[in-house]
């Protein structure tokens, strides 16, 4: 699932001067931002700043431009009018505090379930 979002949505990676990645945000559904990750020993660089700023960049700019869409012509199943938001999940305060800074605003609480399996950085960025 995850190398197929990678393949097919906007992502940002930072990579390590040896090419592994070191931070990560992926378009996890349409103009939504999530999965973002910073490696342990990268952390408190500003790197997963770096990554979600360039990451809603690409999403605001697709959102304004199905926008142009819209008001060419309404079409049935053309997205809403959210714009550009991410998930955060529950008791991280850092990503909150981080999303926060980047003028986000929380809006709700979700649940989810899922099941995790353990994969290497480098099987998803290659």
């Amino acid at each position: 699932m995850v190398k197929e979002l990678i393949a097919s949505s906007h992502t940002s990676c930072i990579r390590t001067q040896d090419g592994s990645p070191a931070a990560w945000m992926v378009e996890t559904d349409p103009l939504c931002g999530g999965m973002l990750h910073v490696l342990d020993e990268h952390r408190q660089k500003g790197l997963a700043k770096i990554v979600s700023l360039d990451l809603f960049s690409k999403l605001q700019k697709k959102w304004q431009q199905q926008q142009e869409r819209r008001d060419i012509a309404a079409v049935v199943g053309e997205p809403s009018g959210h714009g550009v938001y991410c998930y955060v999940v529950e008791g991280n305060a850092a990503s909150m505090r981080l999303m926060e800074g980047l003028r986000l605003q929380h809006t709700g609480v979700f649940t989810w379930v899922g099941f995790e399996k353990k994969v290497p950085a480098t099987a998803l960025f290659g």
